[in-house]
């Protein structure tokens, strides 16, 4: 590698990389003023609202609800623990809806008489809110009326006056009687002294609201949330002007809310009690009618216990079935002495009083007839027959046998009579019996109603003494307070450090953003980025914008950055390649105004400052030439040598002035056919001509981006230096410049950037050129 290239590689691509990032800041940096003016007028705008801005202060607070499920159980009581349709597992999420509804936000402004919000009015209007309680007076509010959208309902009062208040309505003073009822445009209230009006030495505003408003407000800066799914607490947060009254109305919801709660739960057992009530009553009728049917079916069968009198039947027919065959059997013992004593008029009736023992008349009678029997046997013995005592007991004995016929007939007659009570008795014992199961089971039918009835009835009794018990032992607490309501004296918002924060940021990113946008959107070249974005040549130096006018910026004693520059750029082209052989070099450009002209000449100076012969052609033929601003003589030049075959090159190289050190060529006449004389070998022999008599031939041309002239010329030259003007040319001709390397249609591509306005720091640093 030569050293030429090392040191190019070091001083300049490699130092260039090195600036990119320098390059790409210093791109932002010219819209410094955009900056200040940003941050000057945000944090004015900030402070003018952090001055009038009234702070919010946090007022927090925490309960735990009651609940089975999460260990706090809402029935206490062991007497009620088994009372479980009114024991409930609270969901969480639903009852932080609850405690944020508007329903219960507008029972506690209600309940609190939350009507206005009071200020102190003091220098430059700045409001500051202040407590009811702490204000030297007292507004009760009866009715607020309703107001036009977009008119404030407001009232300034502004001093006290014996017994009078000087408020101000819509800009009307007017006076305001203590104690009095006042009807104004936007209310109906009275006011009443607190405090000594000594104490009244600020001037305060009142702005009306309707307890609607007011739950509004409060419901948007209430913030009701749990740490987690599993947790029965609830925290409380509400943002208020006036932390004591934002202590006032988070206590004021938390009762609301129990005394709601508990009022709830009081209200599905009262319900349940009153239901209970006219249940028992309706089953009670019930029961009362059906005891009347049971009283009428026992009536109508006859029956007290319809198992009893069944057992009852069932035994009586037993018993009479005994007492039945007992009589046919008496029956039949009578029937068989008549006979026997019928058939047997003298026989011995002695064996026969055995079977009759139940009859003691007959058992006597036939006792006697046996007597009478045994006597006349004894006197038939020893008595004649027809003996006056044999014939008397004859008679005796005759009458005694009919007696006892006419006994056991009478007897039998009564017998069958008894069996005739008894067999139907019988019938009648049968009859009942057997019907029994269809009786039972009747009564059966109506005495299964009667008994669920009477269950149905108890338990209706057993449930009204539970509710009765439940609802006179429903806790007063729904949720128990872990943490009273307090809140911090440090305001929630605004937060100052936080906001100066948010504000610096916006204050820095609302220019960048206009800035990087603009540099998004910009197509020109601002910086050596985007040189290297697009192509590789090589960057043979950076120029410094310069105000000064005048035409050369170098010069021997000339200290200024832009002169050092070009010395720069003169020690960087000098170790491209050998120094001792005669360069020729073609300076173009995108579009005209990029300085190819003022490098070219400045470029040729510094050459020629170090003992160098420089020789600069004008080749522009299509504009008027610098002849004019050199002040020469002739207008021969260039053009009128391409143009005609009497003009030669030695006139040419003669009509060649030296300007500050330097022969210029001029163009000459503007030719009407440049584009064709670029094409004429009359180029080649000039350029080869001058090589061999100057060591440097510097070529001025047309811009290569608006016409093909400097083609024609690029097969003659050793080096072509490309002029990029920084905030003028576009990024498009870096483009089309880097699409002419790639087609090799121009020999050692070279850049020179010029116009930067950053490049006097980043280049030489503190050292000054003066």
């Amino acid at each position: 590698m030569k050293l030429s290239e090392i040191l190019v590689d070091d001083s300049s691509k490699t130092s260039y990389k090195k600036e990119d990032i320098k390059d790409h800041i210093n791109s932002y940096l010219k819209f410094w003023p955009l900056f200040i003016g940003s941050f000057l007028l945000i944090f004015s705008l900030v402070s003018l609202y952090l001055y009038y801005a009234i702070p919010y202060y946090s007022v927090n607070s925490s309960v735990m609800l009651k609940d089975n499920a999460r260990g706090a159980a809402f029935v206490d009581n062991p007497v009620l623990m088994d009372m479980k349709e009114y024991q409930t597992s609270n969901i969480v999420d639903n009852e932080v809806d609850v405690l944020q509804s508007s329903i219960l936000v507008k029972k506690v402004a209600n309940d609190l008489k939350l009507y206005n919000n009071y200020f102190y009015l003091t220098g430059l209007n700045k409001l500051i809110p202040v407590f009811e309680q702490d204000l030297p007076f007292q507004i009760e509010t009866i009715e607020i009326y309703p107001v036009i959208d977009g008119e404030e309902p407001e009232m300034l009062i502004k001093e006290f006056d014996g017994n009078f208040i000087i408020a101000e309505i819509d800009n009307e003073l007017i006076k305001i009687p203590l104690s009095t009822l006042v009807n104004t445009k936007y209310a109906k209230f009275k006011i009443s002294l607190a405090i000594s009006s000594n104490d009244f030495d600020k001037e305060v505003l009142v702005k009306f609201r309707t307890p609607d408003q007011i739950a509004s407000i409060i419901s948007s800066q209430l913030d009701v949330e749990t740490k987690d799914k599993n947790s029965s607490i609830i925290y409380l947060s509400l943002l208020e002007t006036v932390p004591q009254r934002g202590v006032l109305i988070l206590n004021e919801l938390i009762d609301e809310y129990n005394l709601q709660s508990s009022d709830e739960k009081k209200e599905v057992a009262i319900k349940s009690f009153d239901f209970i009530n006219s249940q028992i009553d309706l089953v009670l009728g019930e029961l009362n009618s059906m005891e009347q049917q049971v009283e009428s079916f026992k009536n109508t069968r006859n029956v007290v216990d319809i198992q009893t009198d069944s057992k009852f039947y069932q035994e009586n027919f037993l018993i009479n079935n005994k007492e039945i065959a007992e009589v046919q059997n008496q029956i039949d013992i009578s029937n068989s002495i008549q006979e026997f004593i019928t058939n047997n008029p003298n026989g011995d009736i002695t064996g026969l009083s055995s079977l009759i023992k139940s009859d003691s008349y007959l058992f006597s009678l036939m006792q006697e007839y046996n007597s009478l029997v045994n006597e006349k046997s004894r006197l038939d013995q020893s008595v004649l027959e027809g003996s006056p005592l044999i014939v008397n007991l004859n008679r005796r004995r005759e009458s005694s046998r009919k007696s006892i016929l006419s006994h056991i007939e009478n007897n039998n007659k009564a017998l069958n009579i008894t069996l005739r009570n008894l067999n139907a008795k019988n019938a009648q014992f049968q009859s009942k019996s057997s019907s029994s199961p269809r009786v039972e089971r009747q009564y059966e039918e109506i005495t299964r109603d009667l008994g669920i009835k009477k269950e149905h009835y108890l338990y209706l009794l057993q449930k009204k003494e539970e509710t009765a018990l439940f609802i006179a032992s429903v806790p007063a607490n729904h949720a128990k307070s872990i943490d009273l309501a307090s809140f911090s004296l440090i305001p929630f918002k605004p937060n100052p450090p936080l906001i100066y924060l948010v504000s610096a940021f916006f204050a820095f990113v609302i220019p960048f953003a206009y800035a990087y946008s603009k540099n998004l959107l910009d197509n020109k070249v601002s910086n050596l980025a985007d040189i290297k974005a697009v192509t590789e040549a090589e960057v043979l130096g950076e120029l410094s914008y310069d105000g000064n006018s005048k035409l050369f910026a170098i010069d021997q004693i000339n200290k200024t950055p832009i002169s050092e520059q070009f010395r720069l750029i003169r020690s960087n082209f000098n170790f491209l390649g050998d120094s001792d052989s005669s360069k020729s070099i073609l300076v173009t450009s995108s579009i005209s105004g990029e300085g190819k002209t003022f490098f070219a000449l400045n470029f040729a100076k510094s050459l020629s400052m170090i003992g160098k012969k420089v020789a600069v052609l004008e080749y522009d033929l299509r504009k008027e030439g610098l002849n004019g601003v050199f002040g020469l003589e002739s207008n021969l030049g260039i053009s009128d040598y391409l143009s005609s075959s009497n003009f030669t090159i030695d006139r040419l190289i003669q009509s060649g002035e030296d300007v500050n050190g330097i022969t210029f060529f001029q163009m000459g006449n503007v030719p009407d056919n440049p584009a064709e004389l670029m094409y004429s070998k009359k180029n080649f022999s000039l350029i080869s001509k001058l090589k061999e008599k100057y060591d440097f031939v510097i070529i001025d041309t047309a811009p290569i981006g608006q016409v093909s002239d400097a083609f024609s010329l690029a097969a003659f030259v050793d080096y072509t230096i490309f002029m990029v003007r920084y905030d003028y040319s576009s990024k498009k001709n870096i483009h089309f410049f880097e699409d002419i390397i790639k087609s090799k249609k121009l020999v050692n591509p070279l850049i020179v950037l010029n116009g930067s306005k950053t490049s006097i720091k980043n280049t030489y640093g503190h050292y000054n050129y003066n």
